[in-house]
């Protein structure tokens, strides 16, 4: 668990899952360690012959990729690589991973569509996204290993990122600080809430791709993408509405904005 940011707040979830694995009837096992450390994952997959893997460790934030490329690269590339070639050396019937809407970059047509081509990340972040797609269809190529990527559209519930909008700006308002809104205002962004994340997330677990066999003989990928979303894009402008809306009874909330071109 790395400080991207407070440690507190990833042990508070990690205890509440804890909490819920006393009353589960399969058995949890739980290891501290990082995806980049191969020795590690390869360790995990030989004792444990996973079925199927779901991998959802990643370095998230599109800003914070501007600053700090390293980290994502790290996790991002290089232990999703590790997953991958694990899952080579010790099959499995499924995996599950991770991507993200943000591979969709400066697309102006909506809604988006996994057949949209998404050739032009405007984010290390969503590179990174981009090429766990394309290390994970030349796997299923190469090595027959059913593969399913999940684009999420930003994922939002109890004990959520700190740095997205609607905990940080909450913060600002109760600080007296200002909140800035980009492109004049002029923003939609599809929300989703944990919930169904979880929910898709375990359906697509148990519907990996078929394997079978091209006209040429070949095999074909077993190899899905999909879009894992609310379908109903916000305006930010709603987002300023239930701030102001839910914050009126706080004493001494006042609100202090500005709206910039980018």
């Amino acid at each position: 668990m790395n400080d991207y940011y407070e440690v507190s707040l990833k042990e508070w979830r990690l205890k509440e899952i804890h909490k819920a694995a006393e009353h589960s009837p399969v058995e949890h096992i739980f290891v501290k360690g990082s995806i980049a450390d191969k020795a590690l994952i390869d360790e995990e997959f030989e004792k444990y012959h996973f079925d199927v893997v779901v991998n959802l460790a990643a370095q998230a934030g599109v800003r914070y990729s501007i600053d700090h490329p390293d980290v994502y690269i790290e996790s991002n590339l290089i232990g999703f690589y590790n997953i991958l070639e694990a899952c080579r050396h010790n099959p499995v019937d499924h995996l599950v991973y991770a991507s993200s809407s943000s591979v969709y970059g400066g697309n102006k047509k909506v809604p988006f569509s996994t057949d949209d081509k998404v050739d032009n990340p405007v984010s290390l972040y969503a590179a990174t996204k981009k090429s766990n797609e394309l290390l994970a269809h030349a796997h299923s190529k190469l090595y027959n290993i059913p593969s399913t990527g999940l684009r999420f559209f930003t994922v939002y519930g109890p004990a959520g990122r700190p740095d997205m909008f609607y905990f940080s700006e909450t913060k600002k308002l109760v600080a007296g600080e200002k909140i800035q809104f980009f492109n004049y205002g002029d923003m939609r962004r599809d929300f989703t809430y944990i919930d169904d994340i979880a929910e898709g997330v375990y359906r697509i677990m148990q519907g990996a791709p078929d394997k079978s066999t091209g006209q040429d003989g070949l095999p074909i990928p077993p190899y899905s993408v999909y879009n894992i979303g609310g379908d109903q894009p916000y305006p930010h402008g709603s987002g300023r509405s239930i701030l102001k809306r839910e914050s009126s009874p706080i004493s001494g909330c006042r609100w202090f904005y500005s709206i910039v071109s980018a």
